[in-house]
């Protein structure tokens, strides 16, 4: 029960205090898929490999488990990004253009959903999943080698992109949960998937549920309903591993 949440509040210190590296973690990944022995099929032979280790890692120690998990949620990245686009904003690097100015929010608040729907909540899921197998962080890193390999077409291509819709799907329900904290109601919101919903939740859609045109202070917002959802998310899964363990 424990293991999950502490992993995911490393991942929040990891990735709001060194964002980069999320970048040089996937670099490394590729680099090292690139290099491994040619053998078929290489994208389940890379993730094997990396699932085996965070596995045998488990064994040691819960709290190395929970070190093992942070790296994962690469979504959390995308935070003091937006947040730097934000102080260039609030410091006004768009000042007299107020389409470039408009453009670089919304492209700020449309990119919370991706990452957060792909890169955390799918990781959470497979994380939890694999904690409740006694395989410690294992499912979570096979899914980080298979991204690495996103280039290979066939099963595991076809596997993340189910895996992306589920994270899609979840993410829109949490953030309708969550679109109370600021001061939405969620039956007056519309679109078809997370990204689209969050905007509209936000209140600056290009839509009849528009209240006002993008302001600075909506990637603020918007970060904190992906967050929120996130943390509601790691919170439900980690009781229900409380319950399983009981």
């Amino acid at each position: 029960m424990i293991v999950l949440p502490a992993g995911f509040a490393l991942a929040f210190a990891l990735y709001f205090l060194l964002p980069q590296t999320a970048d040089v973690l996937v670099y490394l990944l590729a680099r090292a898929y690139q290099r491994q022995p040619v053998r078929k099929p290489r994208p389940i032979a890379f993730s094997t490999l990396l699932a085996t280790l965070a596995f045998f890692l488990s064994l040691v120690h819960p709290a190395l488990t929970a070190l093992t998990l942070a790296p994962l949620f690469t979504g959390l990245a995308s935070v003091p990004r937006a947040a730097e686009v934000k102080r260039r904003l609030d410091g006004g690097a768009c000042a007299g253009d107020v389409a470039a100015y408009e453009a670089q929010v919304m492209e700020s608040c449309e990119g919370f959903a991706p990452a957060f729907s792909g890169e955390v909540v799918v990781p959470l899921l497979l994380c939890a999943l694999s904690l409740a197998l006694r395989l410690g962080g294992a499912l979570g890193w096979a899914w980080l080698g298979l991204r690495a390999a996103c280039g290979e077409e066939g099963g595991p291509a076809r596997l993340l992109a189910h895996l992306a819709r589920v994270g899609d799907a979840l993410l829109f329900a949490l953030s309708l949960v969550c679109a109370c904290i600021v001061g939405r109601n969620p039956f007056r919101t519309r679109g078809a998937g997370a990204q689209a919903r969050l905007v509209s939740v936000l209140g600056i859609a290009q839509d009849d549920t528009r209240i006002h045109a993008p302001v600075a202070g909506d990637i603020a917002q918007g970060a904190l309903v992906c967050g929120v959802s996130a943390w509601l998310l790691c919170v439900a899964l980690a009781l229900l591993l409380a319950l399983l363990g009981a």
